[in-house]
């Protein structure tokens, strides 16, 4: 098994770090590999979530089923099990307004011919330094979520004040 690890500070709260991680679109846009999920438009992922995860590694086509495990405060942890069995875990550790996010990504092989390619492929990408480009486009989206909040204050105190 392999493990991959990566950090990231985010100037923004960790709620808005936790959307972008619990939102399945989000997901399709900073994941290091494309996938398609079978979880409906809109719905969060949450702990107890067991979706299909399907994607294109090395070039074949991969199918995981997904159980999260824990989606809070602390952050988003999950359990992927295909061709290659994935521990993935995204720690949040708020400071006032930023967030540093701690990632790890722990890698084992399941049998087969197969399930040893897309093992290989998979870590390849990771020590290519994917997770660290996936964890800044994470913050990213949830920089732009904080902004977009920070802009909507003054209208919410203007209208309060009316």
């Amino acid at each position: 098994m392999s493990t991959h690890n990566a950090r990231q500070t985010v100037s923004a709260q960790s709620t808005h770090v936790l959307e972008v991680l619990t939102d399945p679109a989000a997901c399709g846009r900073w994941a290091p590999i494309a996938f398609t999920t079978d979880q409906s438009p809109g719905e969060r992922l949450q702990a107890g979530t067991r979706t299909t995860l399907r994607g294109r590694i090395a070039g074949r086509n991969v199918t995981f089923a997904t159980h999260v495990v824990a989606a809070d405060e602390r952050g988003l942890t999950l359990r992927a099990t295909g061709p290659v069995r994935l521990n993935v875990d995204y720690r949040l550790t708020p400071a006032e307004r930023r967030t540093l996010i701690e990632a790890q990504v722990a890698l084992g092989q399941t049998r087969g011919i197969t399930g040893a390619i897309i093992a290989r492929a998979t870590s390849a990408i990771l020590a290519a330094g994917a997770l660290r480009f996936a964890l800044r486009a994470i913050a990213a989206e949830a920089e732009q979520l904080q902004q977009t909040a920070d802009d909507a204050l003054p209208t919410m105190r203007k209208r309060r004040a009316a």
